[in-house]
């Protein structure tokens, strides 16, 4: 889930940086032409529902695709521009990000083959649901401007959590005993590891800065 927010934070900054960047090389001033907030509502939301061929961004509500990471197959994911804006806001003065999003319900659904490596227990094919609810994000961001361009400063602080996290999978052990147990050990590891382990946070900071700082000078 941490990769949802990741997603959504560098489409989100990267394309509004865009269209207010001018204003800094013209000018040596900045002047926002559009609220985050309607920019959320109104430009990356229809985006991420029908893509934007000129940005090169595929369609990413529903997130659909026949292969993932070599072992799924029928991916498809519902429910991702479908976020709730609790706050959005740029200061102006002090070049603050404020950022603040729900995502009530993302669903995800795939089918899988693994290896079974001559495991009679195992049949290693079947199918996967996933049902996340409440996934909350916040992020406070300071920027910077260098040579007219802006920066990503520090990130002041993130945080990533989950309301619920339900994970079940079948066909992966003949025994369906062993599928519901694994099924209820993946859900209860992974809620407890994203929203008790902000390791994870910082690590998608760090590669925000990195990767914004970076578009932001190559588009310029």
């Amino acid at each position: 889930m941490n990769f949802v927010a990741f997603g959504l934070i560098l489409i989100c900054c990267h394309v509004w940086a865009n269209e207010n960047n001018n204003n800094f090389l013209v000018r040596g001033t900045y002047q926002q032409n559009t609220s985050l907030k309607d920019y959320l509502e109104n430009k990356v939301k229809p985006i991420m529902q029908n893509g934007d061929n000129t940005l090169g961004i595929p369609v990413l509500d529903p997130f659909v695709t026949d292969k993932l990471f070599g072992f799924l197959s029928n991916v498809n994911v519902t429910g991702l521009s479908a976020f709730e804006i609790n706050d959005a806001d740029f200061n102006l003065l002090n070049l603050v990000f404020n950022l603040d999003l729900n995502w009530p319900s993302i669903i995800a659904r795939a089918n899988y083959f693994i290896n079974r490596n001559n495991n009679t227990e195992i049949n290693g094919k079947g199918g996967t649901d996933v049902a996340v609810k409440d996934f909350k994000f916040t992020i406070l961001v300071n920027f910077k401007v260098e040579s007219g361009k802006i920066q990503i400063n520090e990130i002041k602080k993130m945080f990533i959590g989950l309301g619920a996290f339900d994970f079940h999978v079948t066909g992966l052990y003949k025994d369906d005993k062993k599928n519901v147990d694994l099924s209820k050990m993946i859900s209860d590891t992974v809620f407890k590891l994203i929203n008790t382990n902000q390791v994870i946070a910082k690590t998608v900071m760090n590669i925000i800065t990195m990767i914004f700082n970076k578009s932001v000078a190559i588009s310029n």
